[in-house]
């Protein structure tokens, strides 16, 4: 937020001196009176206290006023695990926040994306989360000039491929394409699909790249339990079965909590060259 309020003033830019609860409320209660606000946490770790009101008031009003209350908020924050982060902050809530009706999520891999996705999240009626990352904030890329939106709930191919879908989000859609350039080493080809929204989730993207691959695998910065990669697993063995030339396959985090020292956080971190292996057993039928 470096120079904002000198950029646009002090009626437009505040910086308040509070806990993530009473920014998240204030900011809710200025989307009620008309007003379309940007929130912006430290992280989504550092938000959990902020949740009650996102929860229980932004994404609830419409329902609960039958239709006649809007909450026009963006909330945005830093979501994953950064390096050194301990078991604290190094969360990646996505699924947490995925999981509510009434609220939208979406998670940029690239600076293109961040723009336009931020974009479309202040000019949507409803709550919309951005989910960014710490270790995204370096990446170099072209960004559109003037205003440019793409449409919430959409995911997009990346890489076209015919042996295996890969899907991702935020940073895992650096690890997918990692795994499909080694994987185009060995001579198999590997689609791969960046998410983009997690609420709505785009599944017809990921069903039509499925039912020509026959083989998919998930890859998320998450717990593997209740995550974002296992609701894709869940809901392309439901919808595309008879498309499946072997099980599905999920890579995530370790299911315990991040350690700090880096030797044993990056045991605890999806292994691009695991799953490498994996995938190429899965389609080796071994």
């Amino acid at each position: 937020a470096h120079g904002l309020a000198e950029a646009f003033g002090s009626a437009r830019v505040l910086d308040v001196r509070g806990g993530a609860e009473t920014i998240a409320g204030m900011g809710i209660g200025a989307a009620m009176a008309g007003l379309r606000p940007v929130v912006e946490f430290a992280s989504w770790a550092a938000a959990l206290p902020a949740l009650d009101r996102i929860v229980t008031g932004a994404a609830l009003a419409r329902y609960v006023s039958a239709g006649r209350v809007s909450v026009p908020i963006v909330f945005r924050a830093p979501n994953g695990v950064p390096d050194q982060g301990g078991p604290q902050l190094a969360l990646s809530l996505a699924s947490w926040l995925a999981h509510v009706p009434g609220l939208k999520v979406v998670a940029p891999s690239t600076p293109a994306d961040a723009k336009r996705l931020l974009a479309a999240a202040i000019r949507d009626p409803d709550p919309v989360l951005v989910l960014e990352h710490d270790a995204l904030y370096n990446l170099e890329g072209p960004v559109p000039l003037g205003e440019a939106t793409i449409p919430l709930g959409k995911a997009r191919v990346v890489r076209a491929g015919e042996q295996v879908t890969l899907v991702g989000y935020s940073r895992s859609v650096e690890w997918a394409r990692e795994a499909a350039d080694q994987l185009d080493r060995d001579g198999i080809s590997a689609e791969v699909i960046d998410l983009i929204s997690l609420r709505p989730l785009d599944l017809d993207t990921v069903l039509v790249s499925v039912r020509k691959t026959g083989r998919i695998a998930t890859f998320d910065e998450g717990w593997p339990v209740c995550s974002i990669a296992s609701e894709i697993t869940s809901r392309v063995a439901q919808a595309a079965f008879g498309s499946l030339l072997a099980a599905p396959l999920q890579f995530a985090a370790t299911d315990t909590p991040m350690p700090y020292a880096t030797a044993l956080a990056t045991q605890a971190h999806t292994s691009v060259s695991d799953a490498v292996g994996a995938i190429k057993a899965m389609i080796n039928g071994t």
